[in-house]
């Protein structure tokens, strides 16, 4: 029997993630920490035209839309695959943004593979 497994993790942008589960088709999604904020995240800051790093656009609309980016991935994926969420050392950048409770609240598929 093939168990075919999907890990994520330091995500800096929750785009695309949707299509790539779709594709994969996975039997197992690990969500392997650093999913709420990253030190990559988009949210945090970019290069300008002379290499240094600066904060762009609204920080906290941003950062909260990442968020809510991880909450409906983590929906999703629990709609079509077993997920595992482990936490990572930045899931604790934002007091809250992080929460085990809402995390164990999202139904999910669970799957037995033996």
């Amino acid at each position: 029997m093939l168990i075919r497994i999907l890990a994520i993790s330091d995500v800096t942008k929750w785009s695309g993630y949707k299509e790539i589960l779709k594709k994969i088709n996975p039997d197992i999604t690990v969500l392997l920490g650093d999913l709420i904020s990253d030190g990559g995240a988009y949210f945090w800051s970019f290069h300008d035209s002379h290499g240094y790093w600066r904060i762009d656009g609204d920080f906290e609309s941003e950062r909260k839309k990442h968020e809510r980016n991880f909450y409906k991935f983590l929906k999703y994926a629990g709609k079509v695959s077993t997920v595992l969420v482990v936490k990572g050392d930045h899931e604790n950048d934002f007091v809250g943004a992080y929460n085990p409770n809402k995390i164990n609240k999202i139904k999910v598929m669970f799957g037995n593979f033996w």
